[in-house]
């Protein structure tokens, strides 16, 4: 909508008639709101409605599907009535639309500080309550193989739940768009990575040549590869959102003045604009080379790669093909892209601070998942005798059951939390094979290296040698 409405504005400062502005609009690649407004074409050219009338009737079709749309088409129908002008009452709509944007994305954001905190108290009571029942089930004689693996599937399903909550309700704030195919060697390493990944994870456990816990570290390393690409291309594009308000600013003005494309581009291009200016020089080539103004600013979009540039080209572009006021459009969508800017930062602020909490909580629940299960087993084989068993009675879990459910859990643990990280962040979503392969990595680490320790503090403790205790 914030952008639709953007969109009006801008072609309506070349004081074009209401019903060339629903032409432009109705062609407009803005999915619901150009169908709505292609609608309202077709009755008046079609079938000789009043162009107010028109409005009126789609406005009351959409009345229990989209207020705010419904509401925009009321106030369509009255200006066009009293014939005021179109662009002073888009400005005055943009501007409430930006606001009421902005008000409805600082509320998602205290949703997903929200969201966050609640997902990290979880996780962390989650992993104790797991530890815990192992505990108690021992000592109150009535665990058994079942139960381990009851408890330990509920933890990760409960956290599963909770983040595909949010995912449902966070928004998503794409950075990339892949029309271009900015992400083509991303795609060609991707199958590649993930096979390499699953292959030596599955070689070196059933060799022996490692540790389980080792292995599945070693078997991260491929998808820290590609997800480490993937974050290459989100940083590259996501550095053009903030060169690209003050180059359409700049523009507009030079292009308002000038009026000419090849010109005003040319003269830009003196200032500087960072990674923004080989994207730029490219479109003054193609421009020199008599390329349509649509195709030019169409393979800009797509050899940024930027969804937020791809977006504002499309006005852009518009603007300039109906003779609109370049100064008011650039001055209006540099506005627009740095308000997203400043959003989308706020958002990354939540984002980084989550993604620290959530690092320590994975490093740190796993480990007291880890220092458990070595107790568990520890105490299974101290407390097996007879003599033992007619005093407390301890029930035997099977070593071997907790060796095998150990590594899945790093895995399916590092799933969750990885997800939970991204859908925090937003952006490019293909990164999520970087949060995935650190969190396996750490999670693996960690418990091989707490595994250890406990087996040499209890071999020091308790004189026992752990081979024989884990054999």
């Amino acid at each position: 909508m914030l952008y639709f409405v953007a969109f009006l504005y801008s072609i309506s400062t070349g004081q074009v008639s209401p019903i060339e502005l629903f032409n432009a609009a109705r062609s407009s690649n803005y999915g619901h709101y150009s169908r709505v407004i292609d609608n309202i074409y077709t009755l008046t050219i079609t079938w000789k409605y009043n162009l107010a009338n028109a409005c009126e009737i789609i406005a009351e079709r959409l009345q229990n599907k989209d207020i705010t749309l419904n509401q925009l088409l009321i106030k369509f129908a009255q200006i066009i009535r009293l014939g005021e002008n179109m662009s002073h009452f888009l400005k005055q709509e943009l501007e409430i639309t930006k606001q009421s944007y902005i008000a409805d994305y600082e509320k998602q954001l205290e949703s997903i500080k929200l969201f966050t905190g609640l997902y990290s108290t979880m996780m962390s009571t989650s992993i104790f309550m797991v530890a815990a029942s192992i505990i108690m089930g021992i000592f109150s004689g009535s665990a058994d193989n079942n139960m381990l693996i009851v408890s330990i599937v509920a933890t990760p399903a409960g956290l599963g739940a909770f983040v595909y909550l949010m995912y449902k309700g966070f928004p998503r704030d794409d950075l990339v768009n892949e029309a271009g195919g900015i992400t083509r060697g991303y795609k060609r390493i991707l199958y590649p990575c993930l096979i390499s990944s699953i292959s030596i994870g599955f070689i070196l456990t059933f060799t022996n040549i490692f540790v389980p816990m080792l292995a599945i570290a070693i078997a991260s390393l491929p998808l820290i590869i590609l997800g480490y690409h993937a974050r290459k291309i989100e940083n590259r594009v996501f550095a053009l959102n903030y060169w690209y308000p003050a180059f359409v600013r700049y523009f507009g003005d030079i292009y308002a003045t000038i009026g000419s494309l090849r010109n005003a581009l040319r003269t830009a291009l003196k200032s500087d604009f960072g990674p923004l200016n080989v994207y730029l020089r490219a479109l003054l080539n193609r421009v020199e080379n008599k390329v349509s103004t649509e195709d030019a600013f169409e393979q800009l979009s797509n050899e940024t790669g930027n969804i937020v540039v791809t977006n504002t080209n499309i006005i852009l572009i518009k603007s300039l093909q109906k003779g609109a006021d370049m100064s008011i459009v650039g001055f209006t969508l540099s506005n627009l892209v740095t308000t997203l800017n400043e959003l989308y930062n706020r958002r990354l602020q939540i984002a980084k601070v989550f993604d620290l909490t959530l690092l320590l909580l994975h490093v740190l629940s796993l480990a007291t998942l880890s220092l458990m299960s070595t107790l568990t087993q520890i105490f299974s084989r101290l407390f097996v005798s007879k003599e033992v068993q007619s005093i407390i009675p301890l029930t035997v879990i099977d070593p071997s059951l907790l060796h095998t459910l150990l590594p899945i859990i790093v895995v399916v643990i590092s799933i969750i939390n990885a997800f939970a990280s991204k859908i925090t962040r937003g952006g490019f979503f293909k990164t999520i094979w970087l949060n995935l392969g650190m969190f396996i990595m750490l999670g693996a680490l960690t418990m091989y290296i707490t595994d250890i320790f406990m087996s040499k503090l209890m071999e020091l403790v308790l004189n026992l040698n752990p081979t024989t205790i884990f054999s």
